[in-house]
């Protein structure tokens, strides 16, 4: 990896711990965890990342543009973070969810501290996830719009999982976002001289294959491209809406169907139109045997 090329992963990671640790700290000052404490928390806590949103979009670009030697062009900022980065997901309700992770917790019998440690935990998830989607959306957005550009390669960082490896052995065209996993740490390098799909590793790629690395991508309604095992993908929920009892005649029990992206109101209400028996799965319910 060049030096410009680990200045920028080391800066957007500083950047993405950064909204971690401020988030950590307003979750760690909350008096109680109770629906009253939401609405205040959700206020402080969107601005921080948002705030950081817009630095690692800023950060994206003047490092494409430094790679593509061209002037640092003019994204539209505001379409990049906060509910553009989650699809639509409104950032008011994505922050919620901590708390119903402490809730949901607490029902299934877990400990006080426990259930407020998995909450603290989503929260970080989220705040990272975000700053990672505003940077991998800005660098999409310039390789789509740039001339020149052919495509774009994966850069793995130095903490980069075997899937991340695997999916770094081959070039992608201009239209395809990155796909990312949970902390992701890999980025975009925009690409003039070669085509989209080409094997850039060969060697690399044999190895990985020959341990039976596998990965997948699969849609997330609310994250867009997720690289996953293939035998660990959640099915979106959008998938999962306006299904009818008949419909789950010979389905999969084993699936998991995410509802991440749900409101607390639409899941009971997508639950109870199914006439399904369901048990939760973390963030996912699979449908009870």
């Amino acid at each position: 990896m060049d030096p410009a090329t680990a200045r920028y992963q080391n800066t957007l990671k500083r950047l993405r711990r950064a909204a971690v640790a401020h988030s950590t700290v307003l979750w760690r000052q909350l008096p109680s965890i109770d629906r009253s404490q939401v609405p205040a928390f959700v206020a402080e806590v969107v601005p921080i990342v948002e705030a950081a949103q817009r630095q690692a979009v800023a950060l994206t670009t003047a490092y494409q543009a430094h790679r593509l030697d061209i002037s640092t062009p003019a994204l539209d900022v505001d379409r990049l973070i906060g509910t553009y980065a989650r699809n639509g997901a409104d950032p008011e309700l994505v922050y919620g969810r901590p708390f119903i992770s402490v809730w949901s917790a607490l029902k299934d019998g877990t400990s006080y501290a426990d259930a407020v440690a998995q909450g603290l935990d989503r929260l970080q998830g989220l705040a990272d996830e975000d700053v990672a989607l505003a940077a991998r959306d800005a660098a999409g957005t310039l390789v789509a719009t740039t001339d020149g550009v052919t495509g774009w390669e994966r850069v793995p960082d130095g903490q980069a999982c075997d899937f991340c490896l695997m999916a770094s052995t081959q070039t992608y065209s201009s239209g395809d976002l990155m796909d990312l996993h949970d902390r992701c740490g890999c980025t975009v390098e925009p690409i003039t001289d070669k085509e989209p799909g080409q094997i850039t590793d060969p060697d690399l790629r044999d190895q990985l294959t020959q341990q039976g690395i596998d990965p997948t991508v699969y849609q997330h309604g609310e994250l867009g491209p997720v690289l996953a095992s293939a035998g660990d993908r959640n099915t979106d929920s959008a998938d999962l809406i306006g299904r009818t009892a008949e419909d789950w005649a010979g389905w999969d029990r084993s699936q998991n169907w995410d509802i991440t992206s749900l409101t607390p109101d639409r899941i009971d209400a997508v639950r109870g139109a199914q006439s399904i028996a369901w048990q939760p799965a973390g963030d996912s319910w699979r449908i009870a045997a």
